[in-house]
């Protein structure tokens, strides 16, 4: 259950974030599979779940701070028509 409902919610933050001008396939091409064995190199990206193979969910990039973090604000919510008990995902960001 809890395997699905990730499924749905990545599926849904997919299809919120590739609508319009890019697709899905044309995203595909562009993810190598040097892209997602060394994450490293590029670490404004999130190609994968939990960041990298190992799933460490680091992040080495800088722009939080403890000075701005209060600043963040939600960019969109799903929110399940059911109860759905857990609902866990990781955000993916591929080329901005």
């Amino acid at each position: 259950m809890k395997i699905t409902m990730r499924l749905a919610a990545f599926a849904l933050s997919c299809a919120v974030a590739f609508s319009g001008s890019l697709t899905l396939p044309a995203l595909a091409q562009n993810v190598t599979y040097d892209r997602l064995v060394h994450p490293e190199k590029e670490p404004q990206n999130w190609l994968q779940y939990g960041a990298n193979y190992e799933s460490q969910r680091f992040s080495p990039l800088k722009q939080l701070t403890k000075e701005n973090v209060g600043k963040l604000k939600v960019s969109w919510v799903y929110q399940p028509s059911r109860p759905a008990g857990n609902v866990e995902t990781s955000p993916v960001v591929v080329d901005g």
